[in-house]
């Protein structure tokens, strides 16, 4: 939630409460870093775990195929229409 600004930034005010895996409550502080930085460094983080993954892995990821592009709008499709009912 940001709740708090400072000029043209923006920053996230606590302290943050989640439930961890066994239903306690945990408090923690937010990040120090405004929005738009936070926001910039995790996609970036995720953007070089991706380009690794790539770097690794990238030769053997498969091609889809058009079958494989009507399958997946097929699901879609059905989950919205189930989604409606």
């Amino acid at each position: 939630m940001i709740n708090a600004g400072q000029g043209t930034k923006n920053f996230i005010i606590g302290p943050l409460r989640r439930i961890d895996s066994k239903g306690a409550v945990k408090e923690f502080n937010p990040p120090r870093e405004d929005v738009t930085t936070l926001t910039c460094n995790i996609a970036k983080e995720i953007l070089t775990w991706v380009r690794k993954l790539l770097a690794d892995k990238g030769a053997n990821i498969p091609e889809p195929e058009e079958a494989d592009l009507t399958l997946a709008v097929d699901a879609a499709l059905a989950i919205m229409a189930d989604s409606r009912k």
